[in-house]
């Protein structure tokens, strides 16, 4: 087949992984792939694998409005004579389904939605119906929502548990001397929550809890969480954008994702498929994720998280091990041969013209 995959941008991001990851493997498969998207730090990456990358200007709303975006994106579509489209956020999905339907393009299209705020779906899930194309979302709370087909994120499960330590087993209380070590591994943006986790951690030390948070990532709210985290009374650490995030796995007792809205967040299941206890928000498809024990929920507030917190240095050795083998036993199954065989049928189907 020939597939278009298109996306706002390249940039730091899950869906942006996700996109990444399934370009590749569907080239692996023999399909000719192309990647269209506003830029970002992965389009290098794709183009040192062999991948086609065109870059146009998606990643701002208001260029839409241009009539040369139009025109770019039309002859893109009508000269390369695309079998499947397969864009990745909801606007796009609009604005590529205006420009196929007054060109007369007839390409099967598929849209996959990662994570959108539940009363913006609500509003336009009828909207989306009248598109139609094949949808498909990450999250089983997702595709109830929109009525999509639930095709479950997949991770890069590690032949051998590399470089997995178990220190929070050593340190489960505290004292004087001793901490737990927090992960956070996510874009610096309001839905992240990683304000509440910093307001929660203002409340865990003044009850005497001690926890150094090392954060991972980039973005618009970096400044402002910074002076938050010399406030919060506690140690907070700031990496900045990493190349490869997991590096600082080894160092960290709990993985922590304090999300006020998600899909099925890539994040956690990489922890969890590498060994690592998680605690996360109650947001999203979340909740499926850890029922049973496989990590511990939180309410998405400060409080919340902090109870939470508590929570898990209540947890004995024990407990602990269960959760983590629970967690791993529950992501072992999401690899990419299954993702890849179901959006394979997704194409074939979007392909015969079967819309919805």
């Amino acid at each position: 087949m020939n597939i278009a995959l298109i996306t706002s941008q390249l940039s730091i991001g899950g869906a942006e992984k996700m996109v990444c990851h399934l370009a590749q493997g569907l080239q692996r498969r023999g399909h000719r792939v192309t990647v269209i998207a506003g830029g970002g730090i992965f389009g290098p990456k794709l183009r040192e694998a062999g991948l086609e990358v065109i870059d146009l200007p998606l990643s701002a709303k208001w260029k839409w409005l241009f009539p040369v975006v139009w025109r770019q994106l039309y002859y893109l579509l009508r000269s390369q004579n695309y079998d499947i489209v397969h864009v990745h956020t909801a606007p796009l999905a609009f604005f590529l389904r205006v420009i196929q339907r007054l060109g007369g393009i007839e390409a099967g299209t598929v849209l996959t939605l990662h994570g959108s705020p539940a009363w913006k779906l609500k509003l336009t899930r009828f909207l989306l119906k009248s598109l139609r194309l094949k949808r498909c979302a990450v999250s089983p709370a997702l595709a109830q929502l929109t009525s999509a087909y639930y095709i479950p994120n997949a991770v890069e499960i590690e032949p051998t548990p590399a470089n997995i330590q178990h220190p929070a087993f050593k340190r489960g209380t505290q004292t004087d001397s001793q901490y737990l070590t927090v992960g956070i591994i996510a874009r610096l943006a309001p839905e992240k929550g990683l304000d509440l986790w910093l307001k929660a951690l203002g409340m865990l030390a003044q009850e005497g809890v001690r926890v150094k948070t090392l954060i991972a990532g980039d973005g618009p709210e970096r400044t402002k969480l910074e002076q938050e985290g010399i406030t919060c009374g506690q140690e907070v650490v700031f990496y900045g954008f990493l190349t490869n995030p997991w590096q600082v796995m080894h160092e960290i007792d709990l993985l922590v994702l304090p999300s006020r809205r998600e899909g099925e967040p890539l994040t956690l299941l990489e922890g969890m498929a590498r060994g690592k206890p998680v605690l996360a928000a109650e947001v999203g498809g979340i909740p499926p994720l850890l029922a049973g024990g496989a990590g511990i929920l939180a309410e998405p507030s400060a409080a919340g998280l902090a109870r939470a917190l508590k929570e898990f240095l209540a947890l004995t050795s024990r407990q602990k091990e269960a959760m983590i083998a629970l967690g791993r036993s529950r992501v072992a199954a999401r690899t990419w041969d299954h993702c890849l065989d179901s959006y394979e049928q997704v194409y074939s189907e979007a392909g015969s013209g079967q819309g919805d």
